[in-house]
């Protein structure tokens, strides 16, 4: 007998924390619906190189493989690499329906692993009317024989079973679930959820499972103030919004005499990197310094002692050092939001980095300060430095970057298209704290952009800046269609306009008064376009 399948899609993500590998299949389930919600799918990657696929139940006809299990025939299709759907996805769930997924794990590091799996139920309201096994494949064949398992044994099942991985080897399990034939109407619109991990760690004695799989904010969360070199993971899924501020990890001081305390978090060298595909979205950042406090309706929770307050009493102030943060291959929807608050007194954030990250906004007109790729917010005193985008895309946004009072800018090879105000905004501090130190802008193409696509707030002394190699397409102010503009310049400020082409404007007409005034023009510019 064979058994038809239904074609299944695929959600996973993924981070990386610690000496750990997990696959977190988010599996729901429901009974005649046609629709399933699935939350919280990801690969947890640690220092070791385990990947995994699955393989959905082909169509008659159109099996790469097959496998008998219980006498009945399984075939399944191509393996699939994680790329974004849930593992298990089904519609129209019903009394005697059966499905399967072929897993496969591969060790592709040059260290021997050993895995174990863990399933935790996140919600059982169907879980007596499901059945389930999971069995491992050897030799081209299923290892012993199909026992349907009551769902409710699923949180213990496997626990303590250990697989040895050795270089180069692979495991293959089928996941195989179904619906109790006598299940009745009163599990009707219940859904089943559960989260299954495959854990990995290194094959020598003493080695140790560091850590469990976790979502994406608790990854973001461990990264401690003793932690050094963090990289987190991120597959291809939507995260939501995520943040680095502080945690229940954060060292908390109690202000004396007073309902607040301050807590302090210190970021050294994290790298958050999404899919190479792009297909990871996170739907903005935040990192807030300063006093954090609630209001009517809207409370703020200590995450140390887990105080909720809507007013000033028993908030907090935030106190955040970072010290090397990138993000790479990431879609954002939202800004990643720097809030210094007060500048320097609550923070500083130094060596930030944005690489080959794309933000798709909510349209030019779209005013909000989170409809731009970043925003350093309230800086003064050096409170940003050394802040780099590096081949960036913003689409459909009111701005593109944003940035008050930093020190040392780079922004290299990045694309704006459609934005309503500046693309690249330099601004001074809430304080009228000027630019400072070195300011690159070279190599970038703005598209329609309906205000100056550079614009620099007050300049400090000394500071050199070179805005070389660009392309400004349909861009410039409504009413003197200026490309570029600067706020004071201080003493002894350099800059460097040449090799750009001005939206077949001449530099005249292209480069604001100020600038020009100063003895600040493009002595080189690109005239036209191939």
């Amino acid at each position: 007998m064979k058994r038809k399948g239904i074609r299944g899609a695929i959600i996973t993500s993924a981070l990386s924390a610690a000496l750990c590998v997990g696959l977190l299949a988010g599996i729901s389930f429901a009974w005649f619906t046609d629709s399933l919600s699935n939350t919280g799918n990801r690969i947890v990657a640690g220092r070791f190189g385990v990947e995994a696929t699955v393989a959905a139940l082909a169509e008659e006809g159109e099996a790469t493989e097959e496998y008998v299990l219980d006498g009945v025939t399984y075939g399944f299709g191509a393996e699939t690499g994680f790329e974004g759907e849930a593992i298990i996805n089904d519609s129209a769930f019903a009394p005697g329906s059966v499905n399967a997924k072929l897993l496969t794990v591969r060790n592709a590091e040059d260290i021997a692993a050993v895995i174990k799996i863990e399933f935790a139920v996140t919600e059982d309201a169907l879980e007596e009317a499901l059945w389930f096994d999971f069995v491992q494949v050897k030799n081209g064949a299923v290892t012993g024989e199909l026992n349907r398992r009551p769902m409710s044994t699923l949180d213990t099942f496997a626990k303590d079973r250990e697989f040895p991985l050795g270089v180069g080897e692979s495991l293959r399990f089928i996941l195989i679930y179904g619906m109790n034939e006598d299940a009745g109407p009163e599990y009707q619109g219940l859904s089943f959820g559960v989260d299954a991990y495959i854990l990995a760690r290194q094959d020598a004695d003493g080695a140790k499972y560091e850590e469990t799989p976790v979502s994406a904010q608790s990854a973001l969360d461990a990264v401690t103030n003793d932690a050094e070199g963090a990289t987190v993971r991120l597959g291809a899924g939507n995260y939501g919004e995520l943040g680095l501020s502080q945690t229940a990890n954060s060292r908390y001081e109690k202000n004396e005499g007073a309902s607040t305390s301050n807590l302090y978090r210190t970021i050294n060298n994290l790298t958050i990197v999404g899919a190479a595909d792009g297909s990871t979205v996170v739907d903005g950042i935040e990192i807030n310094s300063g006093h954090i406090y609630g209001s009517a309706g809207a409370p703020v929770t200590n995450p140390v002692t887990g105080e909720t307050t809507e007013s000033t009493v028993n908030s907090y102030y935030s106190y955040i050092e970072a010290d090397g943060i990138t993000f790479r291959n990431i879609t954002f929807t939202k800004h990643v939001y720097f809030n210094a608050y007060y500048g320097n007194k609550f923070g500083r954030f130094c060596n930030i980095t944005f690489e080959n990250c794309t933000f798709e906004g909510s349209g030019p007109d779209v005013t909000t300060a989170e409809n731009r790729l970043a925003t350093f917010g309230a800086g003064d005193g050096g409170v940003f430095e050394n802040i780099v985008f590096r081949n960036c895309t913003v689409r459909n946004a009111y701005q593109g970057v944003y940035m008050q009072a930093p020190k040392n800018v780079t922004v290299e090879n990045c694309a704006f298209y459609n934005i309503g105000h500046n693309a690249i905004a330099v601004q001074s501090g809430g304080d009228n704290s000027p630019v400072e130190g070195t300011v690159v802008i070279r190599g970038n193409r703005v598209e329609k952009d309906d205000d100056r696509a550079v614009r620099f707030g007050n300049i400090a002394d000394g500071t050199r800046i070179s805005v070389n190699g660009n392309i400004f397409i349909d861009a410039g102010d409504w009413l003197l269609k200026t490309i570029i503009k600067a706020g004071t310049l201080g003493e002894g400020v350099a800059i460097d306009l040449n090799g750009n082409y001005w939206n077949g404007l001449t530099p005249e007409k292209a480069i604001d008064s100020g600038l020009r005034n100063a003895g600040f023009t493009d002595n080189s510019p690109i005239t036209e376009l191939n």
